[in-house]
């Protein structure tokens, strides 16, 4: 695989319990783009999670507790089991940039999973 040598790393969690008072995130990853094989793969401290174009259900972006993040379905192994997960961009440079503006900076993270995956992420309405 040929990855970017700087990946974005997020935090991920499960969309079905991402809700709930929490005191770390269930997993954080460096999000590594594979565009030549329409691919990402996210390389968490207790999973590796492989999202191919053709196993994207969904995606979504979302924004919670001011905070951008992209929700995206996709089906495992190409199977009936579909995982549905949030990706929230975690650095300090662009928490410090959303923290010093008023207008809330783009996380990257969205463009390069549309780019990687050829998919367009839709925004839900009224929440971005």
């Amino acid at each position: 695989m040929s990855f970017d040598p700087v990946p974005i790393v997020a935090s991920i969690e499960n969309i079905e319990t991402a809700n709930r008072l929490k005191l770390a995130d269930e997993d954080a990853a460096a999000v590594y783009p594979d565009p030549a094989r329409r691919l990402v793969v996210l390389e968490g401290y207790s999973h590796r999670y492989v999202i191919r174009c053709e196993d994207v259900v969904d995606c979504t972006l979302n924004r919670r507790l001011n905070v951008q993040g992209v929700h995206i379905s996709f089906r495992v192994c190409s199977g009936p089991v579909v995982l549905k997960l949030r990706l929230v961009q975690v650095s300090v440079s662009y928490a410090l940039s959303r923290q010093a503006r008023r207008d809330q900076p783009q996380s990257p993270l969205p463009g390069l999973l549309e780019n990687t995956l050829a998919i367009a992420i839709r925004p839900i309405a009224g929440r971005v």
